[in-house]
């Protein structure tokens, strides 16, 4: 088991950071270039939402006239940035985004090219740097084992065995400021520990280790599991006490589960790993977190939060104080309920101030408007409801989420993005086809591709046919023959995989069927789009559709020189 004092340093061991030792050439752009390059001193306005940096660094260098350019190995394209800038010098907003990007002994590379008329800017990503993410994953998930390890063993214990046994293990286990208190929550809760005994006693240790890998969960009967599992669910439901009321009758009790499921699932901004136990009932599910969760996150917040304090940044600012000035009931431009986009584009406006941030897709709360608040509360308020912490650099505010590092893992990387739009390009109606959709899907992972297809339309369509794109024991010319008047044979056992995935709940043929996809252009201009119609058929037999949908082209990066 880990040490008590080495957690804080181990994540630095663990991506090889020599906190004594500066790589050389790992720098922001240096202050001497503004005397040397008047450009760089230029005033900068510009929104730039979730845009690739292989998409940023262009613009930045269209808009400002700077030669400014981006060396797109090690993965340099594919981390997606918001910008919110109003007269901001180019200067600055470029050692933002190296500040945003760089981590202590990981850091990001500006260097300066040639002299005079002939400069030019490169930013770059060393390879120490671009494996920084998968680095704290790995770091991530030895803390969280070594949690299991611990609370495991502590819940066959009787209860003061348990408390001397946890005790020994907190400095391991829990920040030094919260020691005592993490310690008093755990040893109080008696459902963890029933809930862990439950765990170990269903489950041989192998069977664990791959739930807790998150490699498999475990759904049972609670009859099967006997009358202590029965008992815990009990006094989970009694806890509950939840009503339920329907077409306006009066409200009855919920019912009591019947199924127990154990797995392991990333939860909360900064992704960290949870044992849970789901309470399954008739009309829905619920369950609580078991082990992970806040010490793994406090933890991960102070190593965090260390590393990416780099020279030249400091925590606060004099307009921390400043009073988010604006008129709350301003609709804002973009439909739907308020975002977490939204919001940091109130308060980059009505502060104001000038932001760059490493943002997620998302966020799991509801942040209140920016307005009305001071700034440095605000951002406060980011850091405990969103985990997005924030620094400033020569008047820029920095904001990075520290979940990003699981966001990197389902992003769609730069390369993709880029040889997409060139496929486009060179398209018909300037929209993929079926060869289209099938290389994303070779060279997305699912949980990729699911991620994409949120944000664009050919991803949707490539997802929904993702089975049937790679069944398995498919020839060569799989998109061709499925294109073709007589589209594809399925044998038996593709027929038996896209049964229970794909063709879930159709009614197929008992014979082989056979499955073709056919295409049409349809629309004008901005509303141009393909039509994909999926259909099966037995012998001669007329088609069936099966699916039908509709799909655009991959819009242009969100890039706009105009103020917050």
């Amino acid at each position: 088991m880990t040490s008590g004092h080495a957690w804080r340093g181990a994540l630095s061991v663990g991506i090889a950071l020599v906190a004594v030792c500066r790589v050389c050439g790992a720098d922001p752009l240096p202050a001497t270039v503004l005397a040397e390059d008047a450009r760089l001193s230029q005033k900068l306005t510009l929104v730039a939402e979730r845009v690739y940096l292989g998409d940023l660094i262009p613009a930045l260098g269209g808009t400002s006239q700077v030669p400014i350019a981006l060396d797109e190995r090690n993965g340099a394209g594919d981390p997606r940035l918001t910008v919110y800038v109003r007269d901001a010098r180019v200067f600055d907003v470029l050692n933002a985004i190296w500040s945003t990007l760089s981590y202590r002994g990981a850091e990001w590379h500006w260097s300066v090219e040639g002299k005079g008329q002939s400069v030019r800017y490169l930013l770059s990503r060393p390879l120490r740097a671009a494996q920084i993410g998968a680095s704290i994953r790995e770091w991530v998930e030895r803390e969280f084992a070594h949690q299991a390890e611990v609370y495991l063993a502590a819940a066959s214990l009787d209860p003061d065995s348990r408390r001397a046994f946890l005790t020994q293990h907190a400095p391991s286990l829990y920040p030094s400021d919260q020691r005592d208190r993490m310690l008093s929550t755990a040893l109080s809760g008696q459902r963890k520990w029933d809930g862990l005994a439950l765990f170990n006693r269903t489950f041989a240790p192998d069977e664990r280790s791959r739930i807790l890998s998150g490699q498999s969960s475990g759904r049972m009967p609670l009859t099967d599991l006997g009358e202590d599992a029965i008992t815990f669910a009990r006094s989970i439901w009694d806890r509950e006490r939840v009503m339920v009321s329907e077409d306006g009758a009066p409200p009855v009790r919920r019912a009591m589960p019947t199924h127990v499921e154990f797995s392991t699932e990333a939860q909360g901004p900064q992704g960290i790993p949870c044992l849970m136990i789901w309470m399954h009932r008739e009309d829905g599910k619920s369950g609580y977190a078991y082990l992970g969760g806040m010490p793994v996150a406090l933890k991960l917040d102070r190593t965090i939060s260390d590393l990416w304090s780099l020279d030249g940044d400091s925590a606060g600012s004099a307009a921390g104080e400043r009073k988010i000035q604006g008129d709350p009931k301003e609709q804002e431009r973009a439909n739907g309920p308020p975002s977490l986009l939204s919001r940091l584009r109130r308060m980059a406006r009505f502060a104001p101030v000038n932001v760059v941030a490493l943002l997620p897709s998302s966020v799991p709360v509801d942040l209140p408007d920016p307005v009305g608040c001071r700034l440095d509360q605000y951002l406060a308020l980011l850091r405990d409801q969103a985990a997005i912490t924030s620094k400033w650099r020569n008047g820029m505010l920095v904001l990075c989420s520290q979940g990003w590092y699981r966001e990197e893992e389902v992003e769609t990387p730069w390369r993709v993005v880029k040889r997409l739009r060139e496929m486009q390009a060179s398209a018909p109606g300037g929209i993929v086809g079926l060869d289209g959709l099938a290389w994303i899907v070779r060279e997305l992972t699912p949980a990729q591709l699911a991620r994409l297809a949120t944000e664009h339309s050919c991803a949707r369509a490539a997802l929904a046919i993702r089975e049937l794109l790679l069944v398995e024991g498919a020839l060569p010319g799989l998109v061709r023959d499925l294109a073709a008047p007589s589209g594809v044979r399925l044998t038996p056992g593709q027929c038996q995989a896209l049964r229970s995935g794909w063709l879930s709940g159709a009614s197929l043929p008992s014979s082989e069927p056979a499955v073709r996809i056919t295409m049409q252009m349809s629309g004008a201009g901005a509303t141009r789009v393909r039509r994909l119609q999926a259909s099966v058929r037995s012998g001669l037999k007329p088609w069936t559709p099966l699916l039908r949908l509709e799909y655009g082209p991959l819009p242009p990066p969100n890039v706009e020189e105009r103020a917050p």
